[in-house]
């Protein structure tokens, strides 16, 4: 695999040859790959390409069946989604990535549930609705009723509350009109620049990933075949060949 791309700054999450699947079934085949701190690396692909699986299992929910998995210079490979949480880990996935029957606000609450003062999470959730105001005038209405696009805003704002050190997300721009994907991925990289967040994202939304990403990785069938920079990843005529 070619290895043209530079990280921003040291390794938040490294992957060495993992391997993992369902059951004795394996889907992905000695995968590597890093995130660098307040990075935003997208990795694109088809569906089946064993992208989802690879961000459960650095998660926690689906156990490695080979490899190493380094996050925060400590090998994480068998810890749980409770462990890799507390130390600043987020997950969006791309499908029912809210409470649909609780409120707005009991959303956004839940995900400062482990944050113990009271001031710190008032101070979170000025931020979100600094982030997203819409969020702000819909605290009492039940997330289920929202758009598609307001329920991935609160998503994100659910996410923040705990401070993450890196977010993952799996096909933020799924099922979005144009206009609120681009407002999405804006918010993304003001994460990133903004509050040094390092960004994970699963995408096959090629334009939109490669307008706010760093680096790129394209998997096919369970391997990594190929890291660029989104310049070189953007200077190519065309990109299916890869896929």
């Amino acid at each position: 695999m070619p290895v043209n791309g530079q990280h921003k700054g040291e390794a938040l999450l490294e992957v060495h040859g993992l391997r993992a699947g369902y059951g004795r079934k394996e889907v992905v085949f000695g995968v590597d790959f890093h995130v660098g701190e307040g990075e935003i690396v997208t990795v694109l692909g088809h569906n089946g390409a064993g992208k989802t699986t690879t961000l459960k299992t650095i998660f926690g929910m689906l156990p490695a069946h080979g490899g190493r998995i380094v996050y925060r210079d400590q090998d994480v490979t068998h810890a749980s989604c409770r462990h890799n949480v507390l130390q600043g880990m987020s997950l969006i996935p791309s499908e029912r990535f809210v409470f649909p029957d609780l409120t707005v606000l009991d959303n956004l609450r839940l995900g400062a549930l482990h944050v113990k003062s009271a001031d710190l999470r008032a101070e979170r959730l000025a931020r979100i609705h600094e982030m997203f105001p819409i969020l702000s005038g819909r605290s009492d209405q039940a997330a289920g009723t929202m758009s598609g696009g307001e329920q991935r805003m609160l998503s994100l704002g659910v996410a923040m509350m705990a401070n993450p050190k890196l977010l993952m997300l799996d096909e933020p721009s799924l099922g979005l009109a144009p206009s609120l994907v681009q407002l999405i991925f804006d918010a993304i990289r003001g994460l990133a620049d903004d509050q040094g967040v390092s960004v994970l994202l699963l995408e096959q939304n090629v334009g939109q990933a490669l307008r706010i990403t760093d680096r790129v990785y394209v998997m096919r069938s369970g391997r990594m075949i190929l890291e660029e920079t989104a310049e070189q990843m953007s200077s190519r005529h065309q990109y299916w060949d890869l896929f």
